[in-house]
């Protein structure tokens, strides 16, 4: 464990100052303010805001892991051809699984910022209506473990494909989450993994602010959050164990250089 912590906080050490980290600590900062701003010039009601924000945070989420992802793997073939990745004699994926980790550390300490700034937002303007610190923390926790799968995506087609690649999945995955908050999405967002996030977060919010409509929303709802839990977990694991065998047993060749 001491040793998982000494090489993680290496990979911290390699962030500092990198846009990488201004990312994680710039989104959750400018997403809040924005919305805040937006409730107290609309003058909504907070409970539709939070909604709407939550919902935004879902479909950009993707987009921005892409180019998390690519300007990581762009760090490390400046630094030396992923020789610090790929040149490793025993466990190789040991050695890319602690970028991920960092990057999954830094996703959930956004997730959970940008919720809270939001809450304390919420909490100066004295409205009436707010969530508790920890409904906000359960809302950050959602969404960046519902998004941890698309980080391994991200990260293996940067370094299969490219950069390129890697954008054009996570603005598709973007453009897909958003389109299944219409109507194309009922009864199809439990298996695409850009669909878990914002369905899960906006149907943890309405239990919370609205646990009449959730009670009439009925059994099929009930069903299909438990599908897609059942289907993130599953293809988060597996999505994981295949992308530490790729990494493992494949060579520079098949790296896009």
């Amino acid at each position: 464990m001491g040793k998982i912590k000494k090489l993680v906080g290496s990979e911290f050490l390699k962030l500092k100052g990198t846009w990488i980290f201004w990312i994680h600590l710039g989104v959750p900062v400018a997403g809040a303010g924005l919305f805040l701003l937006y409730g107290v010039a609309a003058k909504r009601e907070w409970q539709s805001v939070l909604e709407f924000y939550a919902e935004t945070l879902a479909i950009v989420y993707p987009s921005v892991s892409a180019i998390i992802c690519m300007q990581s793997v762009m760090q490390e073939l400046k630094a030396g051809n992923f020789q610090n990745l790929l040149c490793v004699s025993t466990l190789r994926w040991g050695a890319a699984l602690r970028k991920i980790l960092t990057l999954w550390i830094l996703g959930l300490a956004a997730s959970l910022l940008a919720f809270l700034l939001f809450g304390m937002g919420i909490w100066g303007t004295k409205a009436a209506w707010n969530l508790s610190v920890k409904e906000y923390l359960i809302c950050g926790l959602i969404l960046w473990i519902t998004q941890a799968g698309i980080y391994l995506l991200h990260f293996f087609l940067a370094m299969r494909f490219g950069s390129g690649a890697c954008l054009a999945a996570g603005v598709t995955q973007s453009l897909i989450a958003a389109l299944l908050f219409t109507g194309l999405g009922d009864g199809l967002w439990m298996w695409l993994p850009c669909g878990w996030s914002g369905h899960l977060l906006l149907y943890y919010v309405k239990w919370k602010t609205e646990s009449e409509w959730f009670k009439m929303a009925g059994e099929m709802l009930k069903e299909q959050i438990r599908t897609g839990v059942l289907s993130m977990v599953g293809m988060t694991i597996t999505g994981l164990i295949l992308w530490c065998i790729w990494i493992q047993y494949h060579d520079r060749k098949s790296i896009s250089q």
